[in-house]
């Protein structure tokens, strides 16, 4: 069985915009002893976990993902909404679907007033 770990490397620029400067990615054998642990507990989730519906993961996915673009936006204010869904799209652009194009992390017009 082989381990495959993938890390993104970025860097903030001024701007507050983050740039990606490249990734590293290792692949390890893991024992046979690890491996047996692995595939135990694999399987052994499987049986624990009871099937949800798919509606109830999209909307947990929607809302883990608003609170991470809100998040980013506090740590980081010079960046918009838009630059945190970018760099979110680069590392998981299957994440996109989960996420509203217009949505309350970002102050509009209106609250500024």
């Amino acid at each position: 069985m082989l381990k495959v770990s993938t890390t993104i490397h970025r860097k903030l620029l001024p701007g507050g915009a983050l740039q990606t400067t490249g990734d590293s990615t290792r692949i390890e054998f893991l024992s046979p002893q690890a491996a047996a642990a692995q595939i135990f507990k694999m399987n052994s989730r499987s049986d624990r976990v009871p099937a949800q519906p798919a509606e109830s993961g999209f909307a947990e996915r929607q809302q883990m993902l608003e609170r991470l673009i809100a998040r980013t936006m506090e740590e980081f204010p010079d960046m918009s909404r838009q630059e945190v869904i970018e760099a979110i799209g680069d590392v998981r652009p299957e994440a996109l679907k989960f996420i509203a194009p217009e949505a309350p992390s970002e102050p509009t017009q209106d609250d500024q007033s």
